[in-house]
Parts: C-alpha cells; sequence; structure tokens
C-alpha cells in the first residue's frame, strides 16, 4: 500500500470513448486490410475473401473475380466504392436488385503492362481529380466523370499518395515527393533529402504534413522543407503505427500493430490511448455520423470520437461492483465489493491497482487525516492508518455513507442501513452513538448537514428524516415526513435529498420534486427539471461551483449548463447497470458509477453532428409455392406489377448504425391491406402472403438507439391477377359455358320430345332436390366432423389435418411457422364454484373473442380439449408471435368473461 502525498492531484479519469465491436457472422478468412463507409452508412471491409459489407444487420461477402484478398478501399463522393486487390482493381456497382456487382479497372491497362503482374494494389485514394490505385512499382489514375486514366512506373518502388491542401502528391522512394501537375508528376526540390519510406501521412492544423517514417521518426512537410519533429514521449515510434486519420477536431487519430487507437492533440501535444484489440488494426475510417471506424483482424470498431462521455471498466482493472468514488491525500480510489482500487491516471489512460488491504466490500471512504481514513465495509467501520485496517467497534453496524460534519471538527455523520449514528473522534479515540430512529431500520441514502443542530437524511424505503442535535453534536432526536408534510412517497418511500445553489433542500421521491418550506414540503419544478422528468424518477441533483447543475435517476440522465436550460441527456448506449452515485471534483468535472462502469463527463468534447443513419431498403424477394425464390428491383418509385397466384413478398430493411447493437426497432405498413403500422419490432424483415390483386405501397420507419425515427422511400407495387382470372379470361369463359349450355340445351329438347316431357321433368326434379339434400347432409357432417360443437371453432381433428400441412408448406417456402397454447387458469376451480352449464358458456365466449385477436386467414385458432386451445400462426416471427400471446391474454384479463388465460409461443 503505497500513500500518495497532497502534492499529486487527483486529475478526473482519462476513460474510454464509446466502443462498439461487430464481428462478421458469415464464414470468412478473419484478416481484414481496409475499411471505409459509404454515403448511405454501409460500411465496406477489404478482406483476405473479398469485400465485406455491412449494414449493422447484415454481412454480405463480395467476392473479386480472382478469388484473391481486396487490400484497399476508397469511396468516391458518389458513393461508389473502389477497390484495389491483387492483379486488378475497379469498383463495386449495385443493380436492379441491390446485389453488388465488381466492374474490373485493371483490364483497361493490361496492353501497357504487357502481361507483367502488379501484385498488390496496396493503396486507392479518390480524389477530385480521380481516383489513384498504387502498387509497388505502379500507380494508376483513373477518371470516372471523363473517362480519361493514367499509368506511371517507377522501380524504385512508390510510397503513400496522399492530399495536400488543393495538391495531391506521391512519393517516389529514392527521390522524393512529387506533385501531380496535368499529366506529370514534377519534383518537390525541397523534399529531395526524402529517401526513406513515409508510411503514415496526416494534416497538423497549421496547414502542414505530419508523417511517420520507417525508422521510427517523425517529420513535418510545409511548402518549403522537411524538418524532424519530436512528438510526445507518450506516443509511440512511428513504426507501431499502421494508418492514421484526421478528426474534426484537428486531432489525429492512429492505429497501431498491437491493437490500440492513439488520439494525438497537436494543439495541445496531448496523447490519449486505449486498447480495443489484442492484434494488429489494418485501418481507420471517418464514419458517416460522426465517429471513426477501425478494422481489426476478426471485427471492426465503432469509436466515437470526440465524444462527451468516456467510460471506465473492467478493462480497466475496476473489479467488482462499483459502489463509490472517494479522494484521499491527492489520491482517487474506487470502492468495489472487490476492495479498494487506486486510479493511475496518466495523460493518455486510467487504470486501476489493487490496494493491499484485507477488506470484504467497501461503500464509502472518508480522509481524516494525512494518515487515517474510514472505510464502510459490508458489516463493519474500519479504520485504515498506516496500511492496516482495524475495526473501529466489533459492532455489526452495515455502515453505508460517511460524511464530515461541517459544524463539528471532531465529529463524523454515518448513515447504516440500521439509522443514523454519529462518530466522535478523539486523538485516537473513537466512539459511536446509539442509532436513531431506534425503533425500525432505517436505511440512510444520503445526508444532507443543514445546521449545527440540524441533519437530513434521505432513506431507501422509509422516505425523509430529520435528525436534531445538542451542542455538543450529539443526535437528540429524530422524525420522519411523509404525506402529512406535503411530502408524496409513492409506493416504495424512497427519497434522496439534494441541496441547489441557493441553499434550498429538494427532496426528490418516485412522485416528484419537493422543496422543503419551513416544517413543510411543496411540489418544486427546479426551474423546469420537475416536468422533464420521466414518470417515477428520482433523481439526485448535483450542483458545481461553476453553475452547472446535473441531475441523474438509476437509468436517466439531465444537464443544465450555467444560465441555461434541463434537457435529457441521451447515454444509454454507454450506460451498463443503473447509476446510483457520483463523484465532482473541484473543477465541476463529473463521473457517474454504475454497478460496473464509470461514465465520465467531458465537456471540453463536443461530439460531431451529423445527419442519423436512415433506414434503407436493402431486398426485396418473391417466394413461390415451389420453393423458387426470385429478387425484385429495389426502384418503387414507379408501380412494379407482379403476377402469380400464390407467392410471399418479403421486404428486408436496415438502419445503418453502429451506436449499440440490439437497440434499434423497426414498423411497417402495407397500405392497400392494413393502413395501421405494425408495433415497433427488432426484425427488419417483412413478409406478406395471400394478397389479392390490387395496388399497394409498403411504408417501413425505424427508430435508432436515440429514438431518431426515419422512413425508407415507399415502395408501390401492383398485384396482377392470374391469367384465369383476368377480364378477357372470364369474358371467355362466360362465352364458352353460354356455347356448351346451348347446345346442351338444344340436344336436351330434342330428346325430351321423344319421350314423356312431363314425367321426366318432374323426375328430374325430384333427383335434384335428393341432391341438394345429400349436399347439405354431407357439408353437416364435415362440420360436426372438424368444428367443435361448444365453441364453434375448429377442433382437435381440424387441428391435427391443418397442424402438419402448414408445417410442410413453411419448411418449403423457408418461412417460421409460431404455435401458441393457451390454457384458462383455473378452470376446474371455476367449474366447481359456478357449474360446468357456466364454465361451458365461458369457454364459448372466451374462444369467440380469440378469434377476434387473429391477424390472418392463414391464422387457426382450434379446440385442444377441455380448456386447452392451440393457434397456428404461419410466417410469423418468434416476436410477432410473442406480441399476439400477449394481445390474446391481455384482451381476455381485460373482458368481463370472469378468467384469465396463460399463453405459451
Amino acid at each position: 500500500f503505497v500513500f500518495v502525498t497532497a502534492a499529486s492531484h487527483a486529475s478526473m479519469f482519462a476513460g474510454r470513448p464509446p466502443i462498439a465491436r461487430f464481428a462478421p457472422d458469415i464464414d470468412v478468412y478473419p484478416q481484414n486490410f481496409s475499411i471505409a463507409q459509404g454515403t448511405r452508412g454501409i460500411v465496406y471491409v477489404g478482406n483476405a475473401d473479398g469485400v465485406l459489407e455491412y449494414d449493422a444487420e447484415q454481412w454480405r461477402l463480395t467476392r473479386l473475380p480472382n478469388g484473391d484478398i481486396a487490400r484497399s478501399l476508397a469511396i468516391a463522393a458518389d458513393g461508389t466504392v473502389f477497390v484495389g486487390g491483387f492483379n486488378l482493381f475497379g469498383y463495386l456497382k449495385r443493380d436492379a436488385t441491390g446485389t453488388q456487382r465488381f466492374v474490373d479497372l485493371s483490364a483497361r491497362f493490361a496492353e501497357k503492362l504487357g502481361g507483367r503482374e502488379i501484385g498488390d494494389v496496396w493503396q486507392t485514394l479518390a480524389t477530385p481529380e480521380g481516383v489513384y490505385f498504387r502498387g509497388l512499382h505502379d500507380i494508376f489514375f483513373w477518371d470516372p466523370v471523363g473517362g480519361t486514366s493514367g499509368h506511371w512506373q517507377h522501380e524504385a518502388r512508390f510510397g503513400k499518395v496522399f492530399r495536400h491542401g488543393e495538391q495531391t502528391l506521391l512519393q517516389f522512394r529514392d527521390e522524393g515527393l512529387r506533385v501531380r501537375v496535368g499529366d506529370k508528376w514534377q519534383s518537390l526540390a525541397h523534399t529531395s533529402a526524402l529517401k526513406v519510406f513515409v508510411y503514415v501521412w496526416a494534416p497538423l492544423p497549421d496547414g502542414s504534413m505530419l508523417g511517420g517514417v520507417i525508422d521510427g521518426s517523425w517529420i513535418r512537410l510545409t511548402n518549403r522543407e522537411v524538418t524532424s519533429i519530436k512528438l510526445p514521449a507518450a506516443l509511440s515510434p512511428s513504426t507501431q503505427f499502421t494508418s492514421a486519420l484526421p478528426l474534426a477536431d484537428k486531432s489525429i487519430a492512429m492505429t497501431t500493430n498491437d491493437g490500440r487507437v492513439v488520439i494525438y492533440d497537436p494543439a495541445y501535444s496531448t496523447v490519449r490511448q486505449f486498447n480495443i484489440d489484442s492484434e494488429f488494426l489494418a485501418g481507420i475510417s471517418t464514419a458517416v455520423e460522426g465517429a471513426m471506424l477501425v478494422a481489426g483482424q476478426d471485427a471492426i470498431y465503432r469509436i466515437a470520437w470526440p465524444s462527451p462521455w468516456t467510460t471506465l471498466g473492467p478493462e480497466d482493472g475496476a473489479q467488482g461492483s462499483l459502489n463509490a468514488l472517494a479522494d484521499w491525500n491527492g489520491a482517487r480510489y474506487l470502492l468495489t465489493s472487490a476492495g479498494v482500487w487506486q486510479a493511475k491516471t496518466t495523460a493518455s489512460r486510467t487504470s486501476f491497482a489493487r490496494v493491499r488491504i484485507k477488506t470484504e466490500a467497501i461503500h464509502d471512504m472518508l480522509g481524516l487525516d494525512a494518515k487515517r481514513a474510514l472505510l464502510a465495509e459490508t458489516r463493519a467501520l474500519l479504520m485504515l492508518e498506516n496500511g492496516a485496517t482495524r475495526r473501529v467497534t466489533p459492532e455489526i453496524i452495515y455502515p453505508r455513507v460517511l460524511a464530515k460534519s461541517r459544524f463539528h471538527a471532531n465529529k463524523v455523520l454515518l448513515g447504516t442501513e440500521r439509522g443514523m449514528r454519529m462518530l466522535t473522534i478523539s486523538g485516537t479515540a473513537v466512539t459511536l452513538s446509539a442509532a436513531f430512529p431506534a425503533d425500525k431500520p432505517v436505511t440512510i441514502a444520503n445526508i444532507v448537514e443543514r445546521s449545527a443542530s440540524e441533519v437530513w437524511a434521505g432513506s431507501a424505503r422509509h422516505g425523509v428524516w430529520r435528525f436534531r442535535l445538542n451542542h455538543q453534536g450529539e443526535i437528540i432526536d429524530s422524525r420522519q415526513f411523509g404525506q402529512a408534510d406535503g411530502l408524496q412517497d409513492g409506493q416504495v418511500a424512497e427519497a434522496q435529498l439534494s441541496v441547489l445553489p441557493d441553499g434550498s433542500m429538494i427532496a426528490s421521491t418516485r412522485e416528484g420534486l419537493f422543496k422543503l418550506d419551513g416544517e413543510r414540503f411543496t411540489a418544486a419544478s427546479v426551474d423546469g427539471l420537475g416536468t422533464l422528468r420521466a414518470m417515477d424518477d428520482m433523481l439526485a441533483i448535483v450542483s458545481s461551483q461553476q453553475g452547472e447543475q446535473w441531475a441523474y435517476s438509476p437509468t436517466r440522465l439531465y444537464h443544465r449548463p450555467a444560465d441555461g436550460v434541463w434537457r435529457a441527456v441521451e447515454v444509454r448506449a454507454l450506460r451498463r447497470g443503473a447509476f446510483h452515485k457520483h463523484h465532482m471534483d473541484a473543477d465541476g468535472r463529473i463521473a457517474f458509477l454504475t454497478s460496473n462502469s464509470i461514465l465520465i463527463s467531458q465537456p471540453a468534447r463536443q461530439p460531431v453532428t451529423t445527419e442519423p443513419a436512415r433506414v434503407i431498403l436493402r431486398e426485396v424477394s418473391k417466394s413461390s409455392p415451389d420453393g423458387t425464390r426470385t429478387v425484385l428491383p429495389l426502384d418503387g418509385t414507379g408501380t412494379q406489377r407482379i403476377g402469380g397466384s400464390k407467392f410471399t413478398l418479403r421486404f428486408d430493411v436496415a438502419l445503418p448504425e453502429l451506436t449499440r447493437e440490439g437497440a434499434k426497432r423497426y414498423s411497417a405498413r402495407l397500405i392497400g391491406s392494413d393502413d395501421e403500422y405494425s408495433e415497433w419490432s427488432s426484425s427488419r424483415r417483412f413478409s406478406y402472403s395471400s394478397l389479392t390483386p390490387g395496388t399497394y405501397r409498403l411504408e417501413v420507419r425505424a427508430m435508432d438507439s436515440s429514438g431518431r425515427i426515419s422512413e425508407t422511400t415507399p415502395f408501390n407495387f401492383e398485384v396482377t391477377p392470374p391469367w384465369y382470372a383476368t377480364l378477357w379470361a372470364r369474358v371467355g369463359m362466360v362465352l364458352l359455358v353460354l356455347f356448351t349450355v346451348s347446345l346442351y340445351v338444344v340436344g336436351f329438347i330434342r330428346y325430351r320430345t321423344k319421350r314423356l316431357e312431363g314425367a321426366n321433368i318432374a323426375l328430374e326434379s325430384k333427383v335434384r332436390q335428393r341432391t341438394l339434400e345429400l349436399d347439405v347432409a354431407v357439408r353437416r357432417l364435415d362440420m360436426m366432423a372438424h368444428v367443435d360443437g361448444l365453441t364453434g371453432i375448429p377442433n382437435r381433428r381440424r387441428l391435427d389435418e391443418y397442424l402438419p400441412a402448414v408445417w410442410a408448406s413453411c419448411r418449403e417456402q423457408q418461412k417460421p411457422l409460431s404455435v401458441l397454447v393457451l390454457d384458462v387458469d383455473h378452470f376446474k376451480r371455476y367449474n366447481d364454484q359456478h357449474g360446468h352449464l357456466a364454465g361451458d358458456k365461458v369457454l364459448s365466449e372466451l374462444a369467440q373473442r380469440l378469434m377476434t385477436c387473429l391477424r390472418r386467414t392463414e391464422d387457426l385458432l382450434a379446440r385442444f380439449g377441455g380448456e386447452e386451445f392451440l393457434v397456428v400462426l404461419p410466417g410469423a416471427e418468434s416476436d410477432v408471435a410473442a406480441a399476439m400471446a400477449e394481445s390474446m391474454r391481455e384482451s381476455i384479463e381485460k373482458s368481463d368473461i370472469g378468467v384469465t388465460i396463460s399463453v405459451g409461443v
């Protein structure tokens, strides 16, 4: 255990920005080389097996014609994806159905190469004048607008091609840099000494370029000279860096060969770095929604930067459930269920090291002087002194909150799970008062010392308490405040106390915010926070000396800048667990603790404001009963005609947002079939079958992790009737029937004239009557065989015929099949109380109400036996089936039938 002197300032943490990891779920070789994001938000990754495409929902692979690697990528201004591979290069072109195709450009240069191999195309660069593809000895150029091309060769190998201001520069190794002028590369005399390979270039804020040289050094390039530059010692040698990216805040992000991302800020000469992988990071690119994307060997990462928030957690050494932060002797400590951890903060990162003392879970810490501190252990209060701990008292007291008295120099307020207590410290002697109140186990949540004679506390289940003190600082009585005092507690009488800058005290409960006014509480707005807060939000309000305010509940965070207004802060993508504590330093910087992470505010870091990702239609397909599947054109601006008698249309959409997996929701409606949007769901696929002839319009909307909604361009289509249902086919059939009938009538008349016309007519009438009666009897028998006599719905026999048939159909069409099993709760007890006739009536009414919940004509509700029912849902995903199950359960519960049901999916 090392004591830190007061001279070492406990600065706020250097945490990790929000990082999300996405790994391919398809079989590809785990080796990536480059990464880029298109204008629609789709991410492209150069991989050993080709070009990977990820829309935040599904991974796809486009193989190159030679089956080899995709080494380098670039995105042009119009969104075209250019690819450099091995011995070829070109671009991706999406056809009408949304499928990517590779267009080879290298064949244009076959004559110039004369059969010579290009090798790896190490770099692809899109510039205003066109696109460059760089190999070791060759560099190719193509202008997609004008169609012009160019090729240059250098036996001593090329270095990087890059943009410097408005110019395109290229390193001719052993010669220096040249600038593109027309169709020529003109030498830059001041770079002639630059003969070694520079493999990383990044712009500096002053317009010069930072270069990483192969010998580990750094250089600075201007329009006049190339000079050596000394970077901060925390920055690794340049040989460890694999790629660089200029950021919106003028800093430079660089990836390393050992899994680190390094942020270098030239303006302040600061370095931040964090590990995101254990292996080589292959590339870095700007994300369209204001972040950066990094390619690892077997996954890609989205890193929010600049970010107003950073986080610390288990990856930084914080072990156990996090309880609180405390400062002592200029050092910062993290208190967890696994003991005490000291924060080690450098300019680049923060890590936690275990303090080697014997303790259980620690909930709070309070420094008394330079050598002593109190620790609130799970059951006992400990004194930490000279690197060792001892129990202050043998009594088990369950301490939770420690607060040094502002009015009594030798007193410490102690909140426990059994009330408020007072510690008196005199030299080495420590005495502990009795607990208040004495008649109930009140768990003290937080403490507010209002004056030398008055202490207030919020509790976990017993509302707000006031404790009075005598002149010696001893607790003499306690009183609970509740509804009689204007304080609305809610179902659980949990309360949190806060003091505002004007000195007023606010009590927060699940019912709202209340201000202490004399001996009573009144509802308070707190500058609009009371209106903004969500229902059941119990808030802790924190104010800084700089006039800034924060408020937080277990799940939400609110902020009010100095002279500003309260606003909700979106941190759902970052929060891991519930907020339960905060820590603010003297500069107003604040950190919030959850059970397994620390969320740190970075007020100087403002996020890049960009347009949010928008939902896009990725694929439309038509499946026939025979199993054939056809991918249809995506353009729904016109009206597509879709024919066939029986088919299923499937629409796949995606919201290319990489903030957080599983946070997006989708909803759709098919105008012409159902004008109401479906319930929000994580399913990105919408299927429709048994569509009658007519015109339709599909509209899909998506909600991102911040609650923002976007919509696809509507997809318009027309379902045309089969040939035998067209108007001309019907007219032809009518004419054919009329002709056939006329022939029959003529023949029949001729035949009947030879017989006794009257007797035969009577006989024919009798036969028709008997046939009709027989048909009615057959239908009646069929109904009796397949319909449950009590409820009027299909019976077990019908279910046994239907389920195997629909199983086979769904398997053939690759459609999901969901089944709901319903059971009437405690039906035997209902029969025993009300009689079997009443029970039969309940089953009949229940069946009719359940029938109204079905979605489509294919859905089948059948009585399985007794009070048990089954619902067969062809084509329903699991989330749709679960939603219908909940709808049926809720419908019965809200009815006046008198019973409830349980449903399994």
